[in-house]
């Protein structure tokens, strides 16, 4: 016949079961909660992301501004606690690169932008863009900028991080060259000549300063006399004008004497105004 075991004996092998079975549940909970505690700090320490809590970062947009040769990129991110909770700090710097590409290939000095991550906010990172960059006026850029391009930041979407705009590369308010005035004296039989420059603004001079313009002389339709070369910045600039005396061919008494004068020839300036370049007038030898 078989023996049945008592009540008491089956309900006491499950109490020791349990027991055991929760106290093995309080030291795993222990050590998983170390754990966190661990990698979190020493995350913390190295500025490390824990495992699967990631950011989105994206560029919103990217402007120019040719008064300030200054160009900037807004970048954002989507609020994630996790991402919050997995940091130690309340902020990350986030780098950003732009490309130019125009008729030429340049790509800017890195710059970053500070993200606040409990607030939706956007930051800029800004980037010179200085004449001696060597950018052509009158050309059209696209700047192409990159939110985080060395991925050091892990992203529930990769593909936001990129935005380009494009923009005229000019001057916002162009010089203009301007023929002044033509004075002939008759008993010296000596021509002077005056030329002027407007709007030479600070950023223009950047451009322009120890650059040659150069103006020549006809007389009578003729050969040019002279070709003289004026500086920039040095002889002709805002409330300077240039000036030059120069003596007339031989004529009869009585003769015409019509004096031409064409400064910039060769186009060194782009001008708001090219049609007062050239002056011409009528006198009497």
């Amino acid at each position: 016949m078989q023996n049945k075991k008592p009540i008491y004996y089956v309900l006491a092998v499950l109490l020791v079961s349990s027991l055991v079975f929760l106290n093995y549940q309080s030291n795993n909970n222990e050590l998983q909660g170390s754990l966190r505690n661990k990698i979190k700090n020493d995350g913390a320490k190295l500025g490390a992301v824990l495992p699967n809590s990631t950011i989105d970062l994206y560029t919103y947009s990217v402007s120019f501004d040719m008064s300030k040769q200054e160009l900037w990129a807004s970048v954002c991110h989507n609020i994630n606690q996790d991402f919050i909770d997995a940091n130690s700090k309340s902020d990350i710097s986030v780098n950003v690169d732009v490309e130019l590409k125009g008729d030429k290939i340049i790509k800017l000095e890195r710059s970053s932008a500070k993200i606040t991550l409990t607030s939706q906010a956007c930051d800029k990172a800004y980037f010179s863009i200085p004449y001696s960059l060597g950018l052509t006026l009158g050309q059209t850029y696209t700047a192409k900028a990159k939110a985080d391009p060395d991925s050091k930041y892990s992203e529930t979407d990769e593909n936001n991080n990129e935005n380009s705009t494009s923009f005229l590369y000019d001057l916002s308010s162009k010089p203009d060259l301007e023929v002044k005035s033509i004075v002939y004296d008759s008993v010296s039989h000596m021509a002077t000549y005056e030329i002027c420059i407007n709007n030479y603004s600070d950023s223009t001079a950047t451009v322009y300063n120890g650059k040659q313009v150069r103006s020549n002389v006809d007389i009578n339709n003729g050969a040019n006399m002279t070709n003289n070369t004026h500086i920039l910045g040095t002889d002709l600039a805002n409330g300077k004008c240039a000036s030059s005396t120069f003596a007339s061919p031989s004529l009869n008494a009585g003769d015409n004497l019509k004096i031409k004068i064409n400064t910039d020839t060769e186009k060194v300036v782009s001008e708001s105004n090219e049609n007062n370049n050239t002056k011409s007038q009528d006198f009497i030898y």
